[in-house]
């Protein structure tokens, strides 16, 4: 039996924005509830966890560890490149309700992932879409009342939409994957597992130079134009 080729997948972005749940709901297959106690690497940041699973990949066996990476201002140059040290893969998560951690990305971490592993394969996820849809009518409808009750000028319903909505919408995640040079652009839910494998599945074939398999629409969008060819032809 062939040993194990490992890979190294380190998940990178704001805090609180599920990056935790995205791992434990890939690797244990259930959605965390209540309280969580991580489990710390000694010799790192209390903020770092490390998780692993098995992955045969066309017959060849696939040892993929996964780091889960919170930032820390209190960290020094030797321990961030400790952290990133090896990554073959970087998932760069944020909230597809909170435009804040969206835009961190392209702020933070994007530039830090860059000059420490600039030939690493990056992806950019979107995660929670489960709570999209129902957020931003609670968040527009508020704001709504908002424009009335201050009489303000009153503006049609798509431009209010378009400005107050609080989630980030598909066509700003591709436009921000295809700004990053990232290799694709994927949402998934932690909780209802929607487009959680797909995002794993589609980043490892990267990282082992295989073309994705076509994936769907709606979910992941292919920045590289390379692999976009490639998958034409499957």
């Amino acid at each position: 039996m062939k040993p194990p080729r490992n890979l190294k997948l380190t998940v990178v972005g704001d805090k609180s924005v599920g990056k935790t749940c995205l791992l434990k709901s890939y690797v244990y297959r259930s959605f965390p509830e209540g309280p969580y106690i991580s489990t710390v690497f000694p010799f790192l940041p209390d903020e770092e966890y490390v998780y692993s699973k098995g992955i045969d990949y066309s017959g060849t066996p696939l040892l993929l560890a996964m780091w889960d990476r919170v930032y820390s201002k209190k960290e020094d140059d030797f321990i961030r490149s400790l952290q990133y040290d090896q990554t073959n893969i970087f998932l760069l998560c944020f909230d597809l309700t909170d435009k804040i951690s969206f835009e961190n990305i392209f702020s933070l971490w994007n530039p830090e992932v860059k000059r420490y592993c600039p030939k690493a394969s990056c992806f950019l996820v979107g995660i929670t879409h489960y709570k999209r849809s129902t957020f931003s009518q609670i968040e527009l409808f508020s704001s709504y009342l908002i424009l009335i009750r201050t009489e303000k000028v009153m503006v049609c319903p798509k431009r209010l939409k378009k400005d107050l909505s609080p989630c980030v919408t598909r066509s700003m995640g591709r436009d921000l994957a295809e700004r990053i040079k990232a290799v694709a652009y994927l949402e998934c839910s932690s909780k209802t597992k929607e487009g959680l494998k797909e995002v794993f599945s589609i980043a490892v074939q990267a990282a082992m130079g295989s073309p994705p398999s076509p994936p769907k629409k709606e979910n992941c969008h292919i920045c590289d134009s390379r692999l976009r060819r490639l998958i034409r032809l499957l």
